[in-house]
């Protein structure tokens, strides 16, 4: 039976907001690079809603058994030939769950599948995930750190995705999805989220995360969604002006020449 469709929280409902207000400017201002941004992006909110209920979207499957569901990913693994992405999101795996997955990441590296896999850059706070990425690395997996991540992710050979119901609790199940134009979108957003990452060599001990500040968040959300800046600011409960003085800090922050840029360049960041 499947479980009730959980309500989405307030934050959110802003990102879809952000996704579907990028989406819907995207013809008009989009350069084909950015669009292939937004249209990946859209591809994840579109199995996150679209497969939710009883009228989910055609090649979406809902599985929230968790024995039927560990079957159905081991058989994922095992049948991958070429390449899996894995992007991680929600809490840090715990000691014993990385150990148990090394068997089988270890697996499809002997079978020269390509491995790639994307953690938060908070997630180096945990002394243990630092052993699993040098063993890991060591074997020939690819591993890259990001600012932040969206939501769970597992992409196989481009074609087949498994995508948690909730990446916070993961009991609650997975989406699998086969249909040929959300695969792609899934993959071309994950590879996207790991090209963005930084090795973790590369990151400073000191940095305690790479998430932008949470006021940064929210107004790259509104800027994303197509809000005024009246409309924006009062959402926020500052002055226009302070709103307009954010804005102009993200987009040096994140070197973008325009507000709709700035929005496909957060979603590269895994910001939205």
């Amino acid at each position: 039976m499947d479980r009730p469709a959980a309500r989405d929280s307030p934050e959110q409902d802003g990102i879809r907001a952000a996704v579907l207000g990028l989406s819907r400017r995207t013809r008009a201002v989009a350069t084909a690079d950015e669009s292939d941004v937004v249209d990946a992006r859209v591809a994840l909110d579109t199995v996150l809603h679209g497969g939710r209920g009883t009228g989910r979207a055609p090649g979406i499957e809902a599985v929230t058994d968790l024995a039927d569901l560990r079957q159905r990913l081991l058989r994922l693994g095992t049948t991958t030939r070429r390449e899996l992405v894995s992007v991680h999101a929600g809490a840090v795996p715990a000691e014993q769950v990385l150990r148990g997955s090394m068997e089988a990441d270890t697996d499809l590296l002997r079978r020269g599948v390509d491995l790639r896999i994307v953690f938060p850059v908070a997630f180096l706070q945990a002394g243990h995930l630092r052993g699993y990425v040098d063993e890991m690395t060591a074997a020939g997996a690819r591993i890259s750190f990001a600012d932040a991540l969206p939501h769970r992710l597992i992409v196989a050979d481009g074609a087949r995705a498994v995508v948690p119901i909730d990446s916070r609790d993961l009991t609650a199940g997975a989406m699998l999805v086969d249909e040929p134009l959300l695969a792609r979108g899934l993959r071309h957003l994950s590879v996207s989220l790991f090209r963005r990452g930084r090795e973790a060599a590369a990151i400073p001990d000191g940095e305690a995360d790479g998430l932008p500040s949470e006021m940064d968040l929210q107004v790259i959300r509104m800027l994303s969604s197509g809000v005024t800046d009246e409309v924006a600011a009062r959402r926020l409960s500052v002055s226009e002006r302070t709103f307009r003085r954010h804005v102009s800090a993200l987009l040096t922050g994140l070197g973008a020449t325009s507000r709709f840029q700035a929005g496909v360049k957060a979603v590269e960041r895994g910001w939205i």
